[in-house]
């Protein structure tokens, strides 16, 4: 039933980020009691552990900035 799943998901997968979608994570990572306590990589990076299947999952923390847009002629 495992191999069945993770076959799946990563079909699934691959089809999502084929058509420009987000992969989404497995069942076993979306359960907060199966992730371990964040580890701090870098000031700005947490990584997270899956206890059933091994996926890391990474947290960025970044500040927020301001976006200057200019306006420019084209073919002027």
């Amino acid at each position: 039933m495992h191999m069945i799943y993770e076959w799946s998901w990563r079909l699934a997968n691959q089809v999502r980020v084929a058509i420009g979608r987000k992969p989404q994570p497995r069942r076993c990572c979306k359960r907060p009691e199966n992730l371990s306590d964040p580890t701090r990589m870098r000031p700005d990076l947490l990584v997270r552990l899956c206890r059933v299947c091994g996926s890391r999952h990474f947290e960025l923390t970044v500040d927020p900035i301001k976006i200057a847009v200019r306006q420019s002629s084209v073919g002027g």
